[in-house]
Order: C-alpha cells, then structure tokens, then sequence
C-alpha cells in the first residue's frame, strides 16, 4: 500500500468501472423481468408512496454518518504514541465516510474504503496503514453486529421463512464473521513471525496496520454502541420505506432483510452492492410481500441507500479534497469522545 488514490477523473474514465456497473444493471434487468414489471411501472409505484415517511427515512439514512463519524473518531483517539497528531472532529471523518461510499458506489471491491487512509494520511493525522487498520476494525465491528442481530431475527421467523432460505443468509454472514475474526486473530498471533521475514519498508506497514486494527479493541463497548446505533437506524430505514409504501410487515422480517442487504454489500462483486442487493432483498420481502411489491421497496430502499449516495456523495467528495485537519483539531478537541 503506498498511499495513493485514485482521483474522480481516473475513477470515471477505468474500463473496471464500467464493466462492474454494467454487471450491476444486468442484475436489475433479471430483477424487472423475474418480477414481469417494467422500471417505469416500478417508478409509477413508487410515486405513490408517502412523502413525509420517505423522507423521514432519507433522515434516518443519513444520521448513520455522523454516528460512524464518532465511532471513527474514538477508535483513531485509541492511535497514542510518542508524537500523537492533530486528529479531524467527528464532522469532518464523517464527510470523508460519506465520500468513500460515493467512492464505493462506482468502484468494486469497496476500494472506496481506501479512501478514508489515504484522506488521514494525506492531511498528517494519521499513516496510510494505520488509518487503513481502523477502517478494518470498523468492518469487523459491523460485521459483529450485524450478524448477532441476523441471527437473533432468524429465530422468529422459523416456520414463517424456510429454513433454507434462513440457513443460506445466515450462513453467508456467519461465514463472513469466522473468516474476519479468524483472519484478524492471525494477522495478530503471526505478526512477528511475519515481520521478522519481510524487508524493513514491509515490515513497518505491516506493524502500522497492526497497531491501526489493535486501536479498535479499545473502548470497545462505546464502539460496539455506537455500531449498534448505526446498524438500529439502518433497519429503521428500511422499516419508514414498506410504511411510506403502505405495506405491513412484521419487524423480524424487516429486520432480517435489512441485515442480509448489509451482508450482500459485504460480497464486493458490483459496486455498492448494484443489482446484488436489490435481487436479494427483493426475494426476502417476496416471502411476506407478493414479487412485484417486494421489487419496488427494495428500489425505493435504494434509491436512499445507494442512488442518493451519488447525489450526496459527490459534494462530499469534493469537500472532503478541501478540507485540513488542523483547521478543526481547535474546535473539536474538547468535543472528542
């Protein structure tokens, strides 16, 4: 890892970009055609929702950020060393997390969340590897939540959801956590082995990229609290859409959905999910909702949780290019949690 990030030009001018997206809009075709709906009739539904609840739902949406600005914030605060640097104020990391998600709606493999290290490192509040360190605990931590609540919700939809349909969800995160607690607990117990083998220059981002993860196993029930209110105003999201769209269905389902549209999201297969998401949340709601409706939430979710990310995403993307670090380290440090 050297540090670099591709700029929006590069980013919007990679044949990578286009083929991922294209993937992506592939999957929604299968999606209208496997429902027999056309997108405008899909649009014509979504027309009729409930504006005051739909935007209630865009707010709920976007308090996420500042909440993941402040877990961002205490896990950096836990980087103490012999020459500490200036660290950004809660607003600040939350803007540049809202601008790697914009970065992650284009490029695969949430190459986006390199984003957030190289902004770090490049304004002098952190290294590049130790920023990305945190960055990865913060994935662990979502993943630790999110599937607790999976699970949690799984076991009151037995007899309602087939057990398949539960064990094949539930399986893919369960999955997703052993290999991330597994991998992170032997990049630990290897570590000085390892480092004792690579050249100097490697072994000083590997121990960077250690310490930046160690930094997220401090403090950790003010970071798994905060996780957990992310992760609360991610399923109240999708709970305001099927009201806005005057639809009941029971909150473990709700819940469930919600969790497994994070889960997918995790596959880094299209950007932001495009298309993979959709189809999957689409055939969990299909088991309480009759297909076609089922297909317009799961759109109408995404026109919050993936196409506003655009809109939004690209101002903070910009913004963030501007902003300095020791501009706000005044004002936001006797503010930091």
């Amino acid at each position: 890892m050297n540090g670099s990030f591709p700029d929006l030009p590069r980013i919007l001018k990679s044949w990578r970009t286009y083929i991922s997206l294209a993937v992506g809009f592939g999957l929604l075709l299968v999606l209208f055609r496997g429902a027999g709906i056309s997108p405008i009739e899909a649009l014509r539904a979504l027309g009729g929702a409930n504006p005051g609840l739909f935007l209630l739902a865009v707010a709920v949406y976007y308090t996420t950020f500042p909440l993941r600005g402040i877990r961002w914030r205490v896990i950096l605060g836990n980087l103490v060393g012999p020459d500490p640097k200036p660290l950004p104020g809660p607003w600040h990391l939350a803007v540049v997390i809202l601008a790697s998600w914009f970065a992650n709606c284009l490029l695969p493999a949430k190459l986006g969340d390199l984003y957030r290290a190289y902004h770090l490192k490049r304004n002098g509040a952190s290294g590049f590897s130790e920023a990305a360190g945190t960055v990865l605990i913060e994935r662990l931590l979502d993943l630790v939540v999110v599937v607790s609540a999976l699970a949690a919700s799984a076991v009151f939809l037995i007899g309602s959801v087939s057990r398949r349909t539960l064990a094949e969800v539930g399986g893919l995160g369960i999955l997703l956590l052993i290999v991330g607690l597994a991998g992170v607990g032997l990049f630990f117990r290897l570590g000085p082995g390892i480092r004792r083998r690579l050249p100097a220059r490697l072994a000083d981002i590997y121990l960077r990229l250690e310490y930046g993860t160690r930094a997220g196993f401090k403090r950790l029930p003010l970071t798994l609290a905060l996780t957990a209110a992310v992760w609360a105003c991610e399923v109240g999201r999708l709970a305001l859409v099927t009201q806005a769209l005057g639809l009941k269905i029971v909150p473990p389902m709700i819940v469930f959905a919600a969790l497994a549209n994070s889960v997918l999201t995790t596959v880094p297969f299209t950007p932001g999910g495009l298309g993979l998401v959709e189809l999957g949340v689409a055939g969990l709601l299909s088991l309480a909702v009759p297909l076609d409706l089922a297909v317009t939430v799961a759109l109408a979710d995404r026109l919050i949780s993936y196409w506003s990310l655009i809109l939004s995403g690209l101002p903070a993307y910009i913004l963030s290019g501007r902003l300095e670090t020791t501009r706000e380290v005044a004002a936001d440090a006797g503010n930091s949690p």
